[in-house]
């Protein structure tokens, strides 16, 4: 078994949680020799939507039946949740790289092949249409 079925059951009820409470978010979760990660971009004040392994802009105002108002919203909400969630990720991860090769050369660490998998399979690509 190349995932470890814990993850798969509690990035499902994170999953959950965040499509209930209509938020975007990132999830990292770990277990000794195994990480699952999850990346939501799709709440419903965003413009981006996954369609068949693809994360699509849908920022037209044809996408929004004519409602200007509602498009440049689902525009500005976007913009925001993408620029928090890296600036987030990207502040936390060089933290977790410094701890992470500290610890690496103190204890002597050989990870040999690591298994990391984006919830439900392959990730999206991305498409601007």
């Amino acid at each position: 078994m190349d995932f470890s079925p814990k993850l798969k059951r509690v990035m499902a009820q994170i999953k959950d949680i965040l499509q209930k409470e209509d938020l975007g978010g990132m999830v990292v979760l770990h277990t000794p020799g195994y990480s699952e990660y999850l990346l939501n971009l799709t709440p419903s004040y965003s413009c981006l939507k996954v369609e068949k392994d693809q994360i699509r802009v849908l920022s037209k105002l044809t996408d929004y039946d004519g409602d200007q108002k509602q498009q440049i919203q689902h525009q500005a909400n976007t913009a925001n949740m993408l620029s928090l969630i890296t600036e987030t990720a990207v502040n936390q991860t060089r933290v977790l790289m410094q701890v992470s090769n500290a610890v690496d050369v103190v204890v002597g660490a050989e990870h040999g092949k690591l298994r990391h998998r984006p919830h439900g399979g392959k990730g999206p690509k991305f498409s601007d249409n």
